[in-house]
């Protein structure tokens, strides 16, 4: 949040929303800045788990890098991609995360972009962002057999 005001008694901050919130003095313990000097713009995405990761890391790589010769853009982003890796093995999906090293107070505007060309370029290779599934299972007999499963139309 940006700070508006600072007094010997309160800081004032107003979110993204335009909401104003005084913060007394006494109850600040921490203190982030995400704006000085430079910042990480954090992506993750998630992929089918049918997906060739490193397929999708280049695909990634791609997309950054075109993000970084547009001239609208190029003079946000401070350097290459960073591909971090597979994070996690979620439900519905393998989540890949990477990140740029942007101007301050880019981070948001440069992820949004970047999320928006991602999607285009991983439709284009048919690389499935998936969505939550589910799998229905009628379960087993004693015998290893499974009752079929009946769906009745209305």
């Amino acid at each position: 949040m940006p700070i508006e005001e600072v007094t010997l008694r309160y800081v004032r901050m107003r979110d993204f929303e335009a909401q104003v919130h005084f913060v007394p003095n006494s109850e600040i313990k921490i203190v982030s800045n995400r704006t000085r000097d430079f910042a990480q713009s954090l992506i993750r995405v998630g992929v089918a788990y049918r997906e060739d990761t490193d397929e999708a890391f280049q695909v990634m790589r791609e997309v950054a890098a075109a993000m970084r010769r547009d001239p609208e853009w190029a003079g946000r982003i401070l350097d290459d991609l960073e591909v971090i890796g597979v994070d996690d093995w979620a439900d519905s999906a393998v989540m890949l995360v990477c990140r740029f090293k942007v101007v301050a107070i880019q981070q948001w505007n440069v992820r949004r972009e970047f999320l928006r060309r991602l999607k285009k370029a991983f439709d284009a290779h048919d690389i499935e962002i998936p969505f939550p599934h589910l799998t229905i299972y009628p379960g087993e007999l004693k015998d290893g057999s499974a009752p079929p499963l009946r769906i009745r139309s209305q």
